[in-house]
């Protein structure tokens, strides 16, 4: 120990590897490494190599671990074991190596013997991407351990991994599973363990754990080994950029971020290679996006499934050869057509406002990008030119998870080093609460500046800063961000309308090609009108099966002002603005901002040729929840209110429209919620009017001599019922009739309404069969009606707050519900307690007698003739 509290025992397991028992480290120290040197001399020690890229970012009580040497280092190499920090080169405690001949290293395997004892293998991707693998005992069964080779044509940093699915699902699915993910950064490898909670790029600070994240993070740990299951045995990489990586993992799940990896049924599996961002290392490598994987052409396809006890061999080894083979059956693949980026310039008459969301990148110009970027004002990372001593101001509304900076980086990212000209970690908004801050670029800013995200690498790009003139002012960006082609990019400037050249009215079949400016024609897969007559609404949309994601154009020519809807996205445009939002009721309160409802990455709007009200959107859709693609929407337009937000469409000119993205086919009918809140009101004033109504004069009017209260309760009792029959008709039949699917909250309220309903039936049939009073079971009827009574009600309430959540109602229905419930049940409580105080009173009355005239009463012979009759 010299410093940090580092201790710990250290033993030499084999020629590659030892182990830590009893390792304690407080965590403080900005980055520290397993370390490996030949002396301890300072100038001698700092020329040492790390020996794990994971860093010790934690702190450790009496932990033990494995560290495994890195590739072509033996233990010849080393005299010193050291817990050693790189940025103030310090160490905080280490051990001194006896030489010890048996050590002594064998010369490193060829390529080829890599492959020795392998006994399985499979092709994920011919001629790309192979697994070989081994079990620890020749019984599956018994097996506690797989040794894995996973090998790979990865130019560059790049990464693969090999997971299992979520239990319980048929088909591969990357949401939810968990992988080991490896490669090389340089002439480093590394193995970790990952678990999947979104398709997007990892993030666990602030406990948002999401998105391809390492399990050591998810754990609250990133950048250590904690539950990290993937121990890295070796790696290489060969000529061809042949990469080889080879991990052993243990079949049984560790932690909760883990499944079992099977050697008996096979279950279904997920493999995937990809692109590191920059700024990636060995220790910490960021995962951008994948290319190849289950969705693809490939051998291993979407029915993928695997058992690492099944006999399984590959055609033919990856070898430098089998892929040039592999290459030369294949047909050339076209070059992706990327549109060059568009320059939003701000430093004439344009608005000083940025409106800042996030989108689909397919046109990043600073790839590889990772499917995500920003979008100002609409427009997918354009250049932004701005002018100095003019301040702008920022709206951002990009999410929880991606805070805006300006910054001197091309890739961003929140690097320590990074200088800062405006915005920061706290400048993260959405659309109900947007974030905003002002930047006024001045004498000192560099020509070139960048937006980027404080949390990822690569969501935005280039601000060119001008003087007045117009002219830059040759100030270079001294710190990271090289200028070297960033003048020569071609850039179409964009027309402040933003869509130009949209079609007029629809013609049958409609020209599914739309000129945009700036840039080329776009030819949509299919069009359709969906709203004829003067509205015209018109969507035109592409299906990228690949992506399960649609990308959309919505028109509608709804003259000078006005709005118009899909679902529930809707464009107002005297803002320009395509707002997605979320209809709570029918009532202006009650058109709120989406709260992510509705999976939206892109959405721009745009009013060109005087009337026509446009908006492009990228929307995706579930994978494989609908084979057939079928979009289910609302179509709306109408006015704008006084205050610019969207107002009360007229008569008929809402529709519903079944849409068929793969096809095109499209079902347009009229859109009748009349049947709904028919269904709505038959229950509700059955159960929670009515019936409770029916209870409380049965308990509260049971003292009076008439029976009329008896005759009440049962009336009442026989029209909720009749009342409830009719609404559970209704129901089902809007169920079927409108194919509404198998949603959890649609299932609970059919499966609770038809169970409230039999109590119901069940209440009619003891009603048939009352006992008289005086009956010797009539005891155990009442027991019976009033339980199944009691139980009835209750979840007839919780059913109503059900349905309400399926219509989408605000919460005001359901306090209000349980504000008339509560009215009741405090009137008939009321009721009961003005009955037991007025009895009090009779009972008091009768029983206090004048004194005198009571023993007067007491001594007659009267009383004394009545007592011993009785």
């Amino acid at each position: 120990m010299m410093d940090h509290n580092v201790a710990g025992h250290v033993e030499i397991l084999d020629d590659c590897t030892f182990s830590v028992t009893g390792f304690y480290y407080d965590g403080q120290a900005p980055a520290a490494h397993w370390w490996g040197g030949k002396g301890l001399q300072q100038d001698v020690l700092r020329r040492g190599i790390e020996l794990n890229p994971m860093r010790l970012a934690s702190a450790y009580t009496n932990a033990a671990m494995n560290v495994t040497l890195p590739a072509n280092v033996t233990w010849n190499d080393l005299s010193v074991i050291a817990v050693w920090c790189e940025q103030f080169l310090a160490d905080f405690g280490h051990i001194v190596l006896a030489k010890a001949g048996s050590l002594a290293p064998g010369t490193a395997p060829a390529m080829m013997d890599e492959l020795a004892g392998f006994t399985h293998c499979i092709d994920l991707s011919p001629g790309l991407m192979q697994m070989h693998w081994k079990l620890d005992s020749n019984d599956p069964a018994a097996a506690q351990n797989a040794t894995v080779l996973l090998r790979a044509v990865l130019p560059g940093d790049m990464w693969m991994g090999i997971g299992l699915s979520m239990d319980g699902v048929d088909t591969a699915m990357m949401i939810g599973s968990d992988a080991v993910v490896v490669g090389m950064v340089g002439d480093k490898c590394y193995a970790y363990s990952y678990f999947v909670t979104a398709k997007s790029q990892c993030n666990y600070q602030s406990g948002q754990n999401s998105g391809v994240c390492p399990v050591s993070g998810l754990l609250g740990a990133p950048g250590t080994n904690m539950g990290n299951t993937a121990q890295l045995l070796s790696c290489s990489r060969t000529k061809g950029d042949i990469v080889t990586v080879t991990f052993s993992r243990p079949l049984k799940a560790a932690n909760k971020y883990q499944h079992d990896w099977p050697t008996g049924a096979a279950k279904p599996a997920v493999w995937a290679l990809g692109p590191l961002s920059q700024g990636s290392n060995a220790a910490q490598p960021i995962i951008l996006f994948h290319i190849p994987n289950n969705a693809g052409p490939t051998f291993a396809g979407p029915d993928f499934k695997l058992s690492f006890g099944n006999n399984s061999q590959c055609a033919t080894p990856l070898t430098v050869q089998s892929i040039a083979a592999a290459k030369a059956a294949q047909a050339p693949a076209a070059p992706p057509v990327r549109a060059p980026p568009m320059l939003l310039d701000m430093s004439t008459n344009n608005g000083t406002a940025f409106l800042v969301t996030v989108g689909s990148n397919k046109n990043y110009p600073n790839p590889p990008g990772w499917g995500l970027s920003y979008h100002l004002n609409g427009f997918e990372t354009p250049v932004v030119r701005v002018v100095r001593g003019r301040t702008y101001h920022f709206t951002v509304m990009a999410g929880e998870t991606h805070p805006l900076y300006i910054t001197d980086t091309i890739i961003g990212g929140g690097d320590d080093t990074d200088v800062i000209f405006a915005g920061g970690e706290n400048n993260f908004g959405t659309q109900l609460m947007p974030s905003n801050f002002t930047w006024t670029p001045n004498a000192t800013t560099p020509d070139m500046v960048f937006y980027q995200c404080l949390m990822h690498k690569k969501l935005g790009w280039l601000i060119q800063v001008v003087n007045p003139d117009g002219k830059p002012a040759n100030l270079p960006n001294s710190n990271k961000a090289t200028t070297t082609g960033l003048q020569s990019l071609s850039q179409a400037v964009i027309n402040p309308t933003l869509i130009a050249g949209a079609p007029g009215p629809a013609a049958a079949p409609l020209d599914c090609s739309v000129a945009y400016a700036g840039g080329p024609s776009k030819t949509y897969s299919h069009c359709q009108t969906l709203s004829p007559g003067d509205a015209s609404v018109r969507l035109y949309w592409t299906l990228d099966r690949a992506a399960s994601a649609i990308d959309g154009l919505l028109q509608c020519d709804n003259g000078d002002t006005g709005w118009v809807e899909l679902k529930y996205s809707a464009i107002n445009v005297d803002r320009a603005v395509a707002n997605n939002t979320y209809l709570a009721a029918q009532t202006p309160t009650g058109i709120q901002l989406d709260a992510g409802r509705l999976a939206l990455s892109s959405l721009e709007a745009a009013k060109s040729g005087g009337k026509t009200l446009q908006s492009r959107f990228w929307l995706a859709v579930p994978p494989g929840a609908d084979n057939s693609y079928k979009l289910g929407c609302i179509v709306a337009n109408g006015p704008l209110a006084g205050n610019g937000m969207v107002a009360q469409h007229g008569p008929g000119s809402t529709l519903g429209a079944s849409v068929n993205l793969a096809s095109g086919g499209v079902e347009i009918a009229a859109v009748d919620d009349r049947p709904f809140v028919a269904h709505g009101v038959l229950m509700v004033v059955a159960w929670v009017f009515i019936l409770p109504i029916s209870v409380a004069v049965a308990r509260t009017c049971k003292g009076f001599r008439t029976p009329l209260w008896f005759h009440v309760h049962r009336v009442l009792g026989v029209l909720a019922l009749a009342m409830a029959l009719a609404g559970l008709g209704l129901g089902i039949w809007l169920w079927q009739a409108t194919g509404y699917g198998s949603t959890g909250v649609l299932v609970a309220h059919v499966a609770l309404g038809l169970i409230i309903v039999g109590l119901g039936l069940l209440q009619g049939l003891a009603l048939a069969m009352r006992p008289n009073p005086k009956h010797r079971l009539r005891w155990a009827w009442n027991l019976y009606h009033h339980w199944v009574g009691r139980i009835a009600l209750l979840g007839a309430f919780a059913n109503a707050m059900l349905g309400f959540a399926l219509g989408q109602l605000p919460a005001w229905y359901s306090w209000g519900l349980a504000i008339i419930w509560a009215a009741i049940w405090m009137a008939a409580g009321a009721k009961m307690l003005a009955n037991v105080r007025h009895a009090r009173r009779s009972s008091d009355l009768c029983d206090v007698p004048h004194a005198r005239g009571e023993e007067q009463f007491m001594a007659s012979g009267a009383f004394k003739g009545a007592a011993a009759e009785v």
